[in-house]
């Protein structure tokens, strides 16, 4: 998950009071930059990178919803199409019932 990543971000502050970005892990700095390039009108790296995340984990969350809502929309479906087929069902059985019924008469 990327909120592991701000554990390998590591802000120190250089001689003109800006803080400077290190990375234990590469991956984080890929994240970043690519956070950076995202959010250019952040204050800093790091709040873009936050930015992002909170960005991707609502996208998330949207698509999840999504993904419920066709689940839901398709059980709602089969279960119609399941009460259809236990209706023909007993109505083939009531057929076969009756022609039961006429090959005994015979």
């Amino acid at each position: 998950m990327k909120f592991e990543l701000l554990k390998s971000i590591i802000s120190e502050k250089r001689d003109d009071g800006e803080h400077e970005l290190k990375f234990k892990d590469p991956h984080a700095e890929v994240e970043v930059n690519k956070a950076r390039g995202r959010y250019a009108y952040m204050d800093n790296d790091v709040e873009a990178f936050v930015k992002m995340m909170q960005d991707e984990e609502k996208e998330d969350h949207e698509d999840i919803e999504d993904i419920e809502d066709r689940l839901s929309h398709d059980e709602k479906v089969d279960q119609s199409q399941f009460q259809q087929l236990e209706k023909q069902i007993a109505n083939m059985q009531q057929q076969i019932d009756a022609l039961q019924q006429i090959v005994k008469a015979k």
